[in-house]
């Protein structure tokens, strides 16, 4: 009987689980960098080159967003989510002054856009993986 007893002591615990909303606020927080750096992209891309920095940072954010989406529960909504937390986070960077600029919609219009891009990204490379 004793035996049993250290043996059941050698066997670790599974760790808790984490809990859905951190899970979708990390997506968030991923789907906002990402889209921050593609930004940072096609601004150098336009300036006359992207520097090898910003391919390799936004590289790094991007295979963040993918293994998060890899390791996302199944039962959890990856686009929903990442639209929901992505929008919530990327609306945290406009300011007044952007508003007033460009209009009240056009937050909206622009985070819309930022969140479909990033995903197209994560999705291609997705597929690539794949194969």
């Amino acid at each position: 009987m004793a035996n049993c007893v250290t043996a059941l002591r050698l066997v670790s615990p599974a760790p808790a689980p984490v809990p859905q909303i951190q899970i979708e606020r990390a997506i968030g927080e991923a789907v906002a960098s990402c889209a921050t750096a593609l930004c940072v992209g096609v601004e150098e891309l336009h300036a006359g080159g992207l520097r090898p920095s910003t391919k390799m940072e936004s590289g790094e954010r991007i295979a963040k967003l993918f293994w998060l989406r890899q390791g996302a529960p199944a039962d959890l909504d990856f686009e929903v989510a990442a639209r929901r937390e992505g929008g919530r986070v990327l609306r945290s960077y406009f300011d007044a002054d952007f508003y007033r600029r460009h209009g009240p919609d056009a937050g909206e219009t622009m985070i819309d856009a930022l969140i479909t891009e990033t995903l197209a990204v994560v999705d291609r490379v997705t597929a690539f993986m794949a194969n």
